[in-house]
């Protein structure tokens, strides 16, 4: 089978200076099929500098059959994107085309020929997306554009996976609205839950021997307590800072130690804002900002870290979505504190696999942190809860069943794309007909009369 993959890049491992949640994404659907089937990799990149080009072109031998891979790197900035992707498809002639993250997704659907079958991925609800970053910016004119391509995905899409159970649910809900809740698909399962995986270690990201940051960033004595990534929409900069505030307050051997930044275009208030506090404050030599990390960085900043933290408001966003983070700290047995509402706090709570938090309370995130590194006990138990699921829940071999199962004979939703109309004139007239047939015209009449008159 030959599969087309539209996702976004980079992707981790490509040593490119960054790695983001989009790519991580991409990445986790790649490598379920990339040995089983014929694939061809359009990958969307942020970067202005990416020109069209191929990053590889290959033949895999797996149990005695040949595979073919080719994998292209395409700048999102480019007008003529959706071009250049029907040029891809045209040459490639896949079977089935899978989206991976949301505008990816939206591309395909936009330029896919409609008898193809189509599996689209949404990493995260982007209208509860697009609601924090209209908090965060005061201003609500992005939101039509993330249901612009909510709409066009959902209406094309044969198959959705999501990120947790509340975005199934909130997809069900837009799919409703754009009448695909038919008779046709009564049994059709029409949106897969696929969480974030958490990979093994490579041999690259064990522990090694000498150290990168302990003793050099922060005191070789010190306990280091980890950020990693932007700052989001969702993030909560002020209890976070409340919080470290008063654990250093109370152990003068903690550091904070924040990779990542600003999220251009996306929140560029919290960061500075939260930076700004940090370095005003009492202890602001207990603050470590390290920027983007250099992925070879990544893993030792991992192991010299005793503590993860991850602090969300309580909204729409923290509710549906996921959160990259936290499966990166269960991936290298980093014991975590984080505050509630999201679906994997609620997994790391009932597996015992960190410390879990009311959202906006500094006090308990601090009791927490306090806790967590001076009980050996507590984090060896938290580290074998993580280790647990890393081999089952946030195994890549379980998540991506969903997918799997539906490349063993994927076709075209049973509506084939063709909604049911839902405007109220049109609903009525199609009701009626439908009644009078069942009922025949005296309870017809009766009907309208009962409608008209009351």
């Amino acid at each position: 089978m030959k599969i087309l993959m539209v996702g976004a890049g980079p992707l981790p491992l490509e040593n490119r200076g960054v790695a983001n949640a989009a790519g991580l994404r991409t990445r986790q659907f790649l490598e379920g099929i990339k040995t089983r089937h014929d694939v061809s990799l359009f990958v969307v990149e942020n970067k202005e500098y990416v020109e069209i080009k191929h990053i590889s072109e290959e033949t895999m031998t797996v149990e005695g059959t040949e595979r073919h891979f080719r994998h292209i790197a395409v700048s999102r900035c480019r007008s003529n994107i959706k071009k250049t992707l029907r040029k891809e498809i045209k040459l490639f002639s896949p079977d089935v085309v899978i989206g991976v993250n949301t505008y990816p997704s939206f591309l395909a659907a936009d330029v896919i020929n409609q008898k193809i079958p189509f599996w689209a991925d949404l990493n995260g609800w982007v209208m509860g997306e697009m609601q924090a970053q209209a908090n965060s910016i005061e201003s609500n004119a992005y939101i039509p554009h993330g249901y612009h391509m909510e709409q066009k995905i959902l209406r094309r899409a044969d198959k959705v996976s999501v990120v947790s159970t509340p975005q199934k649910y909130a997809t069900y809900g837009e799919l409703s609205f754009l009448g695909r809740l038919s008779k046709e698909n009564f049994r059709h399962r029409h949106v897969e839950v696929v969480e974030n995986a958490c990979y093994p270690l490579t041999a690259k990201e064990k522990k090694r021997d000498t150290s990168v940051f302990r003793g050099h960033v922060f005191p070789a004595d010190g306990i280091g307590v980890l950020w990693i990534g932007g700052f989001n929409a969702w993030a909560d900069e002020e209890t976070l800072f409340l919080s470290l505030t008063k654990a250093i307050k109370r152990d003068k051997r903690i550091h904070f130690l924040c990779t990542g930044g600003i999220l251009t275009g996306i929140d560029e208030k919290k960061f500075p804002r939260f930076r700004q506090w940090c370095e005003e404050s009492l202890y602001k030599n207990h603050f470590h900002f390290l920027g983007w990390v250099a992925e070879e960085d990544m893993p030792s900043l991992f192991h010299e870290c005793s503590v993860g933290l991850n602090v969300d408001l309580l909204c729409v966003e923290t509710e549906v979505g996921a959160r990259n983070r936290i499966n990166e700290m269960i991936r290298y047995a980093l014991p975590i504190v984080t505050t509630l509402g999201s679906e994997i706090s609620e997994i790391v709570m009932e597996e015992s696999a960190g410390i879990c938090c009311k959202n906006g309370d500094a006090e308990e995130i601090s009791k927490g942190i306090l806790k967590l590194i001076t009980s050996k006990e507590l984090q060896r138990d938290i580290k074998k809860s993580e280790e647990t699921l890393i081999k089952t829940r946030f195994s890549a071999t379980i998540t991506q069943i969903p997918l799997l199962q539906w490349l063993q004979s994927p076709n075209r939703a049973p509506d084939n794309g063709k909604s049911v109309c839902l405007k109220q004139k049109i609903g009525i007239l199609k009701a009626g007909i439908q009644y009078y047939r069942q009922k025949g015209l005296k309870s017809f009449l009766r009907k309208c009369k009962n409608i008209l008159f009351g």
